[in-house]
């Protein structure tokens, strides 16, 4: 492959794959991959007949098959989609820089010598010192091992933020439009606690977990979210408590709850800000401080009266994949992982401009 490609492969992969928020799985390992957006039962399987089998003379549908394989599904669709989408981007990326070098009279790998490389400083001994200590719990060797190797890294971080820049430049002279657009279905949060009005042209329904500390992160970017975008977008909060979190299931109860009373979201941001500290005497105390009546409060989480709510939740959950929190769709777009505002943001903006 020819340098140029090389180089604008991997911007496509840097932009793809780059990462550092988090999502928690049942393993209790942070996650970088995305959450499986949702899946409508039967389209990813037009080629099949309505009945797939008979057993015994019962039938066995093409419903029921997409049912048993509805997270297999919808991952190899999200697969496919991100397969295409890095694809394009790398083919619009090397149109644009071939068609630029030929508008110069030079190579390709001329124009990104003179535009990328040249522009690209060397990194300082202080840059690769303090890159060092940053990250000395996960590097191996002393700095001087590894100095090195070091420096090329962050050459490379470099040379990416520089021709990023500079593809921008480009596609927006050119005016580049994608027309390939992620999987989308509508997932329906029925009576799930709601921040914002349910007309907003921004729909974002939100999995998360009480007590998984990324949901804790996510929880303070659902409330810049709402401040930035007021009226425009809505949140809706369902549960998805993960099997290593013994609390989690009960704080869910009791989200559920204090909005009965009407202060979910004033008990969830205290469950939050005290995420170790989920026994059920800590559940009744924050049912106090934030307001709540506290004898039906302790009744209600006493009856398991919202139990089935929860459950019903987290088999929503399942059945768009969803396995690690938190996760968010955002008029049917997931987003995974605890990331920050200018992610949800581009989305955002993106569907507003829609409409």
């Amino acid at each position: 492959m020819p340098r140029t490609s090389t180089v604008v492969a991997l911007l496509v992969c840097f932009a793809a794959c780059a990462g550092g928020t988090g999502s928690e799985n049942p393993g209790g390992q942070a996650e970088a991959k995305p959450t499986p957006p949702a899946s409508a039962p039967a389209t990813g399987w037009d080629a099949l007949e309505p009945i797939v089998a008979t057993v015994g003379g019962a039938e066995v549908t093409a419903a029921e098959l997409d049912e048993e394989l509805s997270s297999e599904i919808v991952e190899m669709r999200v697969k496919l989609y991100e397969a295409r989408k890095n694809a394009l981007d790398q083919l619009i990326y090397q149109k644009l820089v071939d068609a630029e070098a030929t508008q110069r009279g030079v190579t390709s790998d001329q124009l990104i010598q003179q535009e990328v490389e040249s522009k690209v400083a060397p990194p300082t001994d202080e840059e690769v010192q303090a890159f060092y200590d940053q990250n000395a719990g996960r590097i191996r060797g002393s700095i001087d091992e590894v100095r090195e190797a070091v420096r090329e890294h962050l050459q490379s971080e470099k040379a990416a933020d520089v021709m990023r820049g500079y593809l921008k430049g480009l596609e927006e002279s050119a005016k580049v439009v994608r027309h390939l657009e992620p999987p989308r279905f509508p997932l329906d949060p029925g009576k799930a606690p709601r921040l914002g009005k349910a007309t907003a042209p921004v729909q974002i329904v939100e999995f998360s977990d009480f007590e998984c500390p990324y949901c804790g992160g996510a929880a303070k970017t659902v409330h810049e979210i709402a401040a930035k975008y007021g009226d425009k977008v809505s949140v809706t909060f369902m549960h998805f408590p993960l099997p290593m979190h013994t609390n989690a299931p009960k704080a869910a109860e009791a989200a559920m709850c204090a909005d009965d009373q009407g202060k979910f979201w004033e008990y969830h941001d205290r469950l939050f800000e005290n995420q170790r500290m989920l026994d059920p005497l800590s559940l009744v105390r924050f049912a106090g401080e934030v307001g709540l009546d506290p004898n039906a409060f302790q009744v209600c989480l006493d009856s398991g009266k919202h139990q089935a709510d929860v459950e019903r939740d987290v088999e929503a959950g399942r059945k768009v994949g969803m396995s690690g929190t938190p996760g968010f769709y955002i008029n049917g777009i997931n987003l995974s992982g605890a990331l920050p505002l200018d992610v949800f943001s581009e989305v955002i903006d993106a569907e507003l401009a829609r409409r």
